[in-house]
Order: structure tokens, then sequence, then C-alpha cells
């Protein structure tokens, strides 16, 4: 394989290396600065291709080439933007920007020394985003090839999950296994069997390498620890519980027939959606401890209404017997007859009205407290049938705001200004998560209810607050001091 450039080399007069970020089969992978851009950072990509004849070579280029076209046609704000390709003594050089933040791979070593996971909603999510970003690009006969944790990136700026890294496209491979006569493939235990087997790829190869990307993160243990070689078959139940929907949302991604398995993204993050997930959660990126209730509770209880009592006539009933005294008197033992049809009437019980059941249920409104950490809450409590418990907290505009729910049977609604919902998703979820971007500056409820016919139930609730990351100072372009320099090898 070629040397690495020397560190502090300026490509093409404007790319200035600044360290090597990874290397590989196929090439190396640099940090730079953009000079044109401000000093801005961009990765720079060497493909190394190692043909054995000069055509191949050529074959090479070409099939580069059109690699980089490809990429260029993809416009998408959780895939790293494409800025040129170009070619110096030989070496090829995609560039593309550079996104600030950490792997999952990462990301799980930290947690991991700390004795935990990824939460189950929490990977929920991430499949969520990654899915809708392979929706994309399957729509544009794009394939990624390579998914895994550390082709998986937590943004810093907006803590959205970002796909780097891609593999070489499904054309390129083909053409450079006939060439080279060796597969390229993903990497091993995330590579679906049949990528493995011929370098062939479908869109639902992606999705395989997503659901085993999802195990890894859920349960901290590497593909050969969940999958068996004697019955090729994925056991990680030994390792995590899962709900009925995802477990089999990944059972289906995991079939080893790509036929077997969802067809697409598209496909896939449909059955997602529908599967209304309910699990234990937490937000990424978040290991705030349980806090305590605040004491300061304020219960409103709606008074059921007064009863209603029949009411007599005195009288009434008075004049009724003057009347019945009379007509004995006056008529004998005709008015005995009248006298006993009257008495028989009188004598006849009258219903009581219907108790009023209240129409309204008992609200409890609690503070969330955010003492100890000015960006997460996280609380526990318990709900009864007839109840109706709402956290108030005050949060800032363009804020992104994580809400998770734990529990079974319940409903939960994200209110703010005059009890509105946030957005058109934020009301009576089941699903237990919503994240978004909050609209004003002021006082939000969380409101959480019991779904009908249901016992009383323990649940936990967590909160996070994001704030906008300030936009990066830009500093003065400086003259590159080895413009002139020729490329130096080590």
């Amino acid at each position: 394989m070629q040397s690495s450039i020397q560190l502090g080399y300026t490509l093409r007069d404007r790319y200035l290396v600044k360290r090597v970020l990874g290397q590989g089969g196929m090439g190396r992978t640099y940090l730079a600065e953009d000079l044109e851009r401000f000093r801005e950072p961009c990765v720079i990509k060497e493909f190394i291709p190692h043909p054995s004849s000069e055509d191949a070579t050529e074959k090479a280029k070409e099939l580069f080439r059109r690699e980089a076209s490809l990429l260029y046609q993809i416009n998408h704000p959780q895939v790293p933007q494409f800025r040129a390709n170009f070619e110096i003594d030989g070496r090829l050089f995609l560039v593309q920007d550079y996104v600030e933040g950490k792997t999952y791979r990462s990301l799980l070593r930290e947690r991991q020394q700390m004795g935990r996971t990824f939460h189950e909603l929490e990977v929920l999510d991430i499949m969520q985003q990654v899915l809708e970003i392979l929706e994309y690009l399957h729509d544009r006969n794009i394939i990624h090839r390579d998914i895994s944790p550390d082709n998986l990136m937590l943004r810093t700026h907006d803590q959205r999950t970002v796909l780097i890294d891609f593999g070489v496209g499904k054309e390129m491979a083909t053409h450079l296994h006939d060439i080279w006569g060796a597969t390229i493939a993903g990497k091993p235990g995330y590579a679906s069997p049949e990528q493995l087997r011929s370098g062939q790829v479908f869109p639902s190869s992606d999705i395989y390498a997503l659901a085993v990307t999802a195990l890894v993160l859920l349960t901290g243990r590497d593909p050969k620890d969940l999958f068996d070689e004697v019955s090729l078959q994925w056991q990680w139940q030994k390792f995590t519980t899962l709900s009925p929907g995802l477990a089999e949302v990944l059972e289906r991604m995991l079939r080893q027939r790509p036929i077997d398995r969802f067809a697409d993204a598209r496909e896939a993050l449909l059955y997602l959606r529908q599967s209304q997930v309910q699990v234990p959660t937490m937000a990424v990126g978040r290991s705030a401890p349980m806090t305590n209730l605040p004491d300061r509770t304020l219960v409103i209880e709606t008074a059921p209404p007064t009863r209603p009592q029949p009411q007599f006539s005195a009288q009434r009933g008075g004049t009724n017997w003057l009347v019945g005294a009379a007509m004995v008197l006056l008529t004998g033992i005709g008015s005995w007859v009248g006298f006993s049809l009257f008495n028989q009437r009188q004598s006849a019980p009258i219903p009581e009205p219907t108790p009023a059941v209240p129409a309204n249920p008992t609200s409890i409104v609690k503070d969330l407290n955010f003492a100890s950490d000015p960006n997460n809450a996280t609380v526990t409590d318990r709900i009864a049938p007839g109840q109706k418990i709402i956290y108030r907290f005050t949060a800032q505009k363009d804020q992104t705001m994580t809400a998770s729910l734990t529990g079974a049977n319940l409903e939960m609604t994200l209110l703010y200004e005059d009890q509105k919902p946030i957005d058109e998703r934020s009301s009576k979820l089941t699903l237990g998560y919503w994240k978004g971007k909050l609209p004003a500056s002021g006082a939000y409820f969380v409101e959480i209810r019991l779904l009908e016919g249901t016992e009383s139930q323990e649940f936990s609730l967590g909160i996070n607050l994001l704030s906008p990351a300030p936009p990066p100072r830009r500093s003065r372009p400086k003259k590159s001091q080895n413009q002139s320099r020729p490329l130096r090898l080590r």
C-alpha cells in the first residue's frame, strides 16, 4: 500500500492535511482544513486500488469517478455532503463534510464502562432515523453496504444520527470483484450472508446490517456472541428482553434469505412505526440519576354533584285528605270507594333519581425537578384510575426536548401555552416517546392518564432539554506555507 500523505501538506493548494482518521484495505481517511472555506474542517478519503494490470487500474479509476458522481447526487441532512473529487499522481481522493460528534461505537464503550448499554426506545429512535436515511438512498438505487456502530455518528450540535463512510457501491463492488477476484464486503458479523458470499447486495442487505447494529447497541455484545454458527440463528434473547413489537421487526430484518426480509427501508420503517413499541427509555446520551418528587404538590379534585332528594308537598297531601274526608261524610258508602282508590295512589313508591358520575378525573399537578441537572429531569410515580397527573416545567424556544414515558397502559400528552399540544404528534401518545423542537419559551406540561379500564400503574417519566449549539466561529484564511512544494510521502 502507498505511504500516507505527510501531515501539514496541502493538496491542490486548498486542503491542508491535519491528521489520519482511519485506514483500511481500500484506503485512508484524513481530517483536513479547506483553505478556501475559512479553514472549515473536511474529510478527505483516499481510494487506493491495487489491481495487477494497467487496464485494471484504469477500470478502477473509471469506477471511482462513477462512484463520486453517485455520491454527488446525495443531498440529505444526515449524510455528509460531497464536496469534490480529484486525482494526484495516480492517487484518487474524495472530499466530504466533517461531522463533529461521536460514533455509536464510542458511545457504547462509554456506557459499558458504567455497566450500561442503550435502552430500547433509544435504539428504536436510532433505527427510525437510519431507516429514513436509507429510504432516501434506496429510492435512488444507492446501497450503503457498511452499516455498523462505527459508521453511525451522534452529531453534537443537534443530537441527530448521521450515516457516514459509504462502502463501495454495488456496481463498483461487482466490477472490482471481477477485476481483483476478491469480494469487497462490509464488516464481518454485520454484513449479510449474500454480501459475504459473493459481494452482491440489495436494499435488504442494509436492513440486515442495521438490525445487527441495533442488537449490538442493546446488548453490548459483538455479533459473533449473538449468532449461532451451528443453527445459523441469531440468539440475542438471553442477553436482553425486548418488547414483542420490536423483537418481531428485528427477527424479520435478520432472516438469512434477502427475499424473507423487508424489501427495503420504506417497508421496514412502516412496519416499525406500526409496531407501537412501549418500553423503558432514556434520552440518547443521558445518564441522569432518578430524582425524588418535589414536596410542593397541588391536588385539584372535582367534587361530585349533590344528590337530589325527592320533594313532598305537605300542603298537597293535607288538601287531598280533607277532600277525601268530605267525600266520606257527604256520600257515605259511595265515598269509601273513592277514598280507597286515592289511598292506593298515595302509597305507591316514588322512584329515586340515579346518582350522577363525576365527568372529570382528579388532576394532580407537580413540578419537575431540574435542580441536579438543568437539562434532565427524571421522576418515578404511580397513577390510579380516575387520576390525571400533570408535570410542569419551563423551557426555551428552539430547545430540542425528548420526553420518554415508561409503563404499560398509559397515555401521554405534551402541552404548552393555554394547554395546547406542542404539535400534531404530541397528543394522546401511547408509544411513550416524543422528540422535537419547542415552539416558544415558557411553561410546558406533560399530562399522563391511564387508558380506560386499566388498574393502578407505576411509571417513570424522563425529560431531556438540549439547547441549540451556537454557530461556529470562522477564522480568517491563512496563506499556505507549502503551496509550491511537491507531494511528499512517508
